[in-house]
């Protein structure tokens, strides 16, 4: 794909787009590992402690 008029500028909107992409893509994975590590952390609890019975069942 070759530069409109030579320049990078040309696909300035698209690449704003793609970056705006990128972001939520990345927040959305970001959080995804956020909610498994604290569903890993309250099982790892639960296997320390089993006198303790999870909050969530």
């Amino acid at each position: 794909m070759a530069f409109r008029d030579g320049a990078l500028i040309s696909y300035s909107q698209e690449l704003g787009a793609l970056l705006i992409i990128i972001g939520a893509v990345s927040l959305l994975i970001g959080l995804l590992v956020l909610r498994e590590a604290g569903k890993a952390d309250l099982s790892r609890e639960t296997l320390l402690n089993p006198h303790v019975s999870p909050s969530g069942s």
